[in-house]
């Protein structure tokens, strides 16, 4: 084991579980012998899947988001990450039974995953069962289980997570989540106040009250991100909404005083349905030198993912869930 592997174990000095876990204490050191890593899905698997219901799982590592509340933390895939996007969670009417398969696969009892948060490798989080969330447009997985936190990332509840036979490469840089300062909100609203006029949106009573959300960045490239949430007559909640409402989602990047519009997202209820996109986490989750941001897009009666990220040099948005994309209009009544 080399110094630096052995400095991240004695880091992980904080363990949240919601069930019993007796091979871990306080204070110490935990190291466990582990096999060699297997490649992400193997041939045998991936002909029982075919054999079952005429799909095949992922063979690429697959991308996972995970919250915790008082009641423990809960992972449940987004997709299989590929060179340039993510291959959404199929529904279970396109690929019955694939849920079912997924979950015997990829989250059995003892799977282990590394978590991250604020772009940062926090911790080991172990399956310890397995059902059903039905928040998401397209069912999904869930798994509950064993966490391992870093001590800084103590008070964290939105995480990003891969499978820990694909992470051996990845250090524990710190965790530092940022707080947005001054320049950062202004630059929020200040480009939401130009381009509401050029998109022809409906001006709110108040931007400010109007802003359902700002978080901010670092980029891997160098300065930082800035993302901000509008909503009309509507909140970023997943509840009904009214056909003259809207979402306007910004990503300004610069750095000090200085920030620009890299990327909008315009969403009427009337003619897109509801969908307000929220920042979740950012990682660069494929691996290539970029920052890559997931969204958690709340509509009507449920929510689903979206991902943004610079390709070639501009931000765009590079993945959403097809269930959330073809929400219907919202109609008046």
């Amino acid at each position: 084991m080399s110094g630096q592997a052995f400095r991240a174990l004695t880091a992980l000095g904080i363990l949240i579980s919601t069930a019993a876990c007796d091979n871990v204490e306080w204070g110490g050191v935990q190291l466990r012998l582990m096999p060699p890593p297997e490649s992400a899905a193997s041939a045998a698997d991936s002909t029982e899947a075919e054999d079952e219901g005429g799909f095949s799982l992922p063979v690429q590592p697959v991308l996972y988001l995970a919250t915790r509340d008082s009641t423990g933390l809960a992972l449940v895939p987004v997709g299989e990450i590929t060179r340039d996007s993510i291959r959404p969670f199929p529904d279970e009417d396109e690929a019955p039974g694939y849920r079912a398969a997924f979950a015997r696969e990829r989250m059995s009892a003892g799977s282990r995953f590394t978590l991250f948060s604020a772009g940062a490798r926090v911790g080991t989080f172990t399956v310890a069962a397995v059902g059903t969330d039905e928040s998401f447009c397209s069912a999904r997985p869930r798994a509950t289980g064993h966490v391992e936190l870093v001590p800084a990332a103590a008070a964290a509840t939105r995480f990003l997570a891969l499978p820990e036979n694909v992470t051996a490469e990845r250090g524990y840089d710190p965790y530092q989540p940022t707080e947005t300062d001054r320049a950062q909100r202004a630059a929020g609203i200040d480009l939401a106040a130009a381009l509401i006029p050029q998109i022809g949106a409906t001006w709110p009573t108040s931007m400010i009250d109007s802003r359902a959300d700002i978080m901010a960045f670092p980029l891997a490239t160098g300065g930082a991100g800035v993302t901000t949430t509008f909503v009309f007559r509507d909140q970023a909640f997943v509840q009904p909404a009214t056909p003259t409402s809207y979402s306007l989602f910004l990503l300004a990047t610069g750095t000090g005083e200085q920030y620009s519009n890299a990327y909008a997202w315009y969403r009427e209820a009337g003619r897109e349905g509801k969908g307000v996109p929220i920042y979740f986490q950012h990682l660069d989750w494929d691996g290539d030198g970029e920052t890559e941001v997931l969204l958690d897009v709340r509509g009507e009666r449920s929510r689903w993912n979206a991902a943004i990220e610079n390709a070639g040099g501009e931000w765009r948005r590079t993945f959403e869930d097809p269930c959330g994309a073809a929400a219907p209009p919202i109609a008046g009544g």
